[in-house]
Parts: structure tokens; sequence; C-alpha cells
């Protein structure tokens, strides 16, 4: 875990997976991304309570046993408040992103008929409007959007929304997140995916000891899969049609074949790209 921290500390994701033990304690899973975009898990801890003296506590203790810790930009998490302020006081250097499935899921939790007292109506359009805010490609895009809930809403949810996420923007919103270097990542998916993992093969309620063996089992079994499918890169020999001379090329055999998919495709966008000068 240490090692693939090293490696690879630009960005960490942290969630907490419940119903696994007996004992009713929280599992939090902090892992990050490898340059094949695969899913490192790189900490595993155990609360006793989730207040914020004792997340503290688990993010220094990660900070003891990990140095490169420093070298983290961006941390992914939910809207939790102890949570969001425990990082911002563990790592005040990073930028903080809040996962968009999850704020999604609050605004339709929070925008309610019977929590802010509108119509049917008004929330179906609040939702949409917050919808497009939360994709908007550019803080422009943003302030437009913005204007039309303060111009169109109920006051209730305007109150709402100003108040919670309209200061916080930049660490939900789409355009703003991808400035902060979160390697495209908008989500907490993958750590969704592994927690996933976890329930299939763990037991609701399970004991301390069948938690730990299958979660080294887990852990196996994807890092042995994962050294598989770098072997094969690696021995894998890359036709590259373009000139040795041309960026695509140069890109090509200095990248994983993961991160240079994406730079080509940005390659290909540029070149439809027309510079228009203004009379």
């Amino acid at each position: 875990m240490q090692m693939s921290y090293q490696a690879y500390p630009e960005i960490l994701f942290i969630d907490a997976t419940y119903k696994l033990l007996e004992l009713r304690l929280p599992v939090y899973i902090i892992a990050c991304e490898d340059s094949a975009g695969r899913t490192e898990v790189v900490a595993v801890y155990l609360l006793v309570t989730e207040d914020k003296t004792s997340l503290k506590c688990m993010l220094e203790s990660f900070k003891k046993h990990n140095h490169s810790w420093e070298s983290t930009r961006v941390f992914t998490s939910d809207k939790d408040i102890k949570e969001r302020d425990a990082i911002i006081e563990c790592f005040p250097h990073v930028a903080l992103l809040i996962c968009l499935f999850q704020a999604m899921r609050s605004f339709r939790r929070e925008i309610t008929v019977d929590k802010l007292g509108i119509t049917p109506g008004q929330r179906l359009f609040s939702l949409e409007l917050v919808h497009k805010m939360a994709y908007a490609k550019s803080a422009r895009d943003y302030d437009q959007l913005h204007e039309q809930l303060v111009a169109n809403c109920p006051k209730n949810v305007i109150n709402y929304f100003d108040t919670n996420w309209h200061p916080i923007r930049a660490q939900w919103t789409m355009g703003m997140k991808f400035s902060t270097g979160c390697f495209m990542n908008t989500t907490n998916n993958r750590l969704e995916s592994f927690n996933s993992k976890l329930k299939s093969v763990i037991d609701r309620y399970s004991s301390l000891e069948n938690l730990l063996e299958n979660n080294f089992i887990i852990l196996t079994a994807l890092r042995t899969e994962r050294d598989h499918t770098a072997a094969i890169q690696v021995q894998k020999v890359t036709i590259c049609s373009q000139p040795e001379d041309s960026p695509v090329f140069k890109y090509r055999s200095q990248l994983t074949s993961y991160a240079a998919n994406f730079v080509v495709e940005q390659i290909s966008l540029a070149s439809n790209v027309s510079n228009r000068r203004s009379r």
C-alpha cells in the first residue's frame, strides 16, 4: 500500500462502507489511481466514532506512515462536513472535491416538496437547473445558470443552494474540477466499485477476523489482475501510424496506453479548432 501511494500520490479518494462488521464499525477506504487508471487501495481504517477528532486522527496516522502526502494535490470525498473539515486541516494544500454522484443525490434528497415547501413543478425545474450547473463547462456558464436560478426558483431553494453549495461551487462543478488536476475523475465510483466487491465476498455483520482475511484476498486478486495487465502492456509493442517526429508518436512512446489515449484524443480535437480573429 505504501509503495502504491508513493508511486501515485497526486489524487486520493476516501469513502466509508457500513454493515460489514458485527461491531457496527464503519470501514474507511483510502485509494489512489495508478498510471493505467486502476484503483489502488492505500489504506483501510476502522473507526469507533465518526466525529471530526477521530477522522483527523485517522488522517494524521495516514500521513505519519506515508511520507508522500505532501505530493497529494486532490482529495475526493462526499459532502460530509466533519470529513471535509478534517481533510482541510490535515491536507491544507490540496484541492478538495466532492463526488458528483453524491452531490446530485444530495440535491434530490434536500430539494423536496416537504423540506422546502415548494410545488412538484418547482422542484423539477430547480433540480433540472442545478443538474445543468453541475455539468457547466466553465465558471462563466455556471454564473449564467446561477443567475437563472436566482431569478426563477423559489426563495427557499435559493437560500438552501446559496448557503450550502454556491460558496463551494469549484468543488463539485464539472468544468471547474478539471482545473485542479483530478485526472478526469468527477466521482468516487471507483471506491463504490471496490466497496461492492467487499460486500459480495464478506457477509453482512461479519467478524473482524473474517473481514480482514477476505479484504486481503480481494486486494491480492485485484493486484494480480493489475500486474497481469501491466505485463501485457509492457510486452505489447504499440504500433503508431504517425511519423516519429509527430506529437502523437512522441506521447505514445512516453505514456501508458491509458494516458496516451486521452492526450491523442485532445490532439485530434485541437485540429478541428479554428482561430477566429475579431475585426
